[in-house]
């Protein structure tokens, strides 16, 4: 099926009159996923999906908050399940899915026990923010400020030099996280209902 994609995207915008946030989830093993329904000890209701072998999760609550995100250290990502480690993302996504606000919510993903790092979109109905963060860089938020232009991004740093995949180390990867980027904007930009934003992630315009 070679007109089918099937790597790591995320994306944020807004359609049919209230903001969305969608992800293409790729991994190098067969993950064993649950959702999970709870409700936080503030009395936040969340629901998020979990890997239970890694422990990662990423979700939204009943204060319309929500959090995807990509990684951009790949090959650590991918290596925390050949060894069954745990990582502390799954545990700084569920505190930051308990706020009921923004701020405390963006607050959290950046410095609760290290951070998530890679590319985080975070979002409630009327904001959206990238966050954009790895163990060696200072993180970047912004909001984003027409939120009729669909943000997305895959596994090369935007607003970070040398985060993710470069051209120097490597290449063929760095050039797949670009056409991916690309490939999704175009997809995107003629999407006019949520229910078309997920299938368009799948697409690839090359072999």
């Amino acid at each position: 099926m070679k007109n089918l994609l099937d790597e790591c995207i995320v994306v944020g915008g807004q359609i049919e009159g209230g903001n969305f946030l969608a992800k293409s989830r790729d991994r190098n093993y067969v993950p064993h996923i649950k959702i999970y329904r709870e409700l936080s000890d503030s009395g936040t209701e969340i629901v998020y999906m979990k890997d239970e072998d890694t422990g990662y999760a990423e979700g939204m609550n009943s204060h319309c908050i929500g959090i995807v995100n990509a990684a951009l250290l790949v090959g650590d990502d991918e290596n925390a399940v050949k060894g069954k480690i745990k990582s502390h993302d799954g545990e700084i996504m569920k505190k930051a899915l308990s706020c009921d606000n923004l701020k405390e919510c963006l607050q959290i993903l950046i410095s609760y026990k290290g951070g998530v790092k890679g590319h985080t979109l975070v979002a409630d109905d009327d904001q959206i923010y990238s966050i954009e963060m790895t163990s060696k860089h200072t993180p970047v938020i912004k909001q984003l400020e027409d939120l009729s232009k669909t943000i997305v991004r895959t596994n090369h740093g935007a607003d970070l030099d040398n985060a993710g995949y470069t051209p120097e180390r490597k290449p063929y990867d760095f050039m797949s996280s670009k056409i991916r980027k690309a490939t999704a904007e175009v997809q995107l930009a003629s999407v006019n209902s949520f229910k078309d934003v997920a299938p368009s992630l799948t697409k690839t315009l090359f072999d």
